[in-house]
């Protein structure tokens, strides 16, 4: 093969990588139907963000927090509490209306997962392999710490590893576009809050 099909591989490649990756980050979770296969045993509040970070939609609503979602089978009781403290999920979406009950529509800010569930189907990064992630998405758009960050736009996702694993995960929708200054100075952290 000479270097320009080489190089045409490579650029295709690349191309297929970033259209999974914007595909994924665009719908990272159906958070309805999610909710619906956790039997509505989460609990939720609204939330105030300490951070202008998340992404605000220019029409009135508020943002709301889910959590401590229905366990998953593969963890037993004392698995899941010693794992997480019964909190292995959590959910941030902005709420459509003035008040819970009239708000119908939802947009996904951000998804944090250290547990490792089916139900987060797409989402469900928890325990896979360095391996597993660049195949999907490719290289990461930027490598720190321990940290592999995917950004697409005003979107991210960053998978804390260990031992080439991944033991955490945030998806996280922002108000504006994301760049490597905005990660090392806001984003590469683990922030379970």
């Amino acid at each position: 093969m000479d270097t320009v099909s080489q190089i045409d591989t490579v650029l295709k490649s690349e191309l297929i990588y970033n259209e999974q990756l914007k595909n994924y980050l665009d719908k990272p979770l159906d958070f309805e139907k999610f909710r619906k296969q956790k039997n509505h045993n989460e609990q939720s509040h609204g939330i105030n963000p300490k951070s202008d970070i998340y992404f605000k939609p220019d029409t009135v609503g508020f943002y709301y927090r889910f959590f401590m979602f229905e366990r998953p089978a593969i963890y037993s009781s004392d698995e899941w509490i010693e794992l997480c403290k019964e909190d292995g999920i959590r959910v941030i979406v902005y709420m459509f209306g003035r008040e819970i009950k009239s708000s119908v529509k939802k947009e996904l800010i951000e998804i944090k997962s250290r547990v490792n569930d089916p139900d987060l189907l797409e989402s469900n990064f928890v325990g896979m392999e360095k391996i597993e992630i660049t195949s999907k998405f490719g290289k990461p758009y930027l490598e720190t710490n321990s940290f592999l960050h995917y950004v697409y736009e005003n979107k991210m996702i960053s998978l804390n590893m260990l031992n080439d694993s991944v033991i955490y995960f945030r998806y996280l929708k922002t108000n504006m576009k994301i760049d490597s200054n905005m990660i090392e100075n806001h984003l590469d952290k683990v922030d379970w809050n």
